[in-house]
């Protein structure tokens, strides 16, 4: 016989009305598991602990978007395996777009200017790389009074 869990939020113990229950099987380790009604018809209650549901990151996860997303104006794609990551393991797409243009890593101090400042045109015409934060900024008041 099969063990069930039951997965109650704000309560623990057994559910009292068995037509708001509705048994569910874990995507992540395939356990069943009784989830409240409600939450199932809300498209909650996939996974049978927070820990099934950590497992599913990034591709694996159901609302993944395809690792694209839009930070203060800037694309981030989703990269764990880069070694400038942020905590979120995603790196600016501009910066892998000079990277793979110069065939290295960018180094952390090195700034990606974006010449038509427009921050999701990641074109590598439409990029220019500063060795720093300073140059960069010379830069952009060279612009200003041209």
């Amino acid at each position: 016989m099969s063990t069930i869990k039951f997965i109650i939020k704000k309560r623990i113990g057994r559910p009292k009305d068995k037509n708001n229950w509705v048994e569910r099987i874990c995507k992540a380790c395939g356990l069943k598991f009784m989830a409240r009604r409600c939450y199932t018809k809300r498209g909650q209650m996939k996974y049978c602990s927070a820990k099934c549901g950590y497992q599913n990151k990034g591709e694996r996860n159901g609302r993944w978007k395809g690792g694209r997303s839009i930070d203060n104006g800037y694309i981030k794609l989703y990269s764990p395996d880069h070694p400038f990551r942020d905590y979120a393991n995603n790196v600016m797409e501009h910066r892998l777009v000079m990277e793979k243009h110069l065939n290295r890593l960018l180094k952390p101090k090195e700034i990606v200017h974006h010449i038509n400042h427009i921050k999701t045109d990641n074109r590598i015409e439409n990029l220019e790389l500063f060795g720093n934060q300073s140059l960069h900024r010379k830069a952009h008041i060279k612009e200003k009074h041209a």
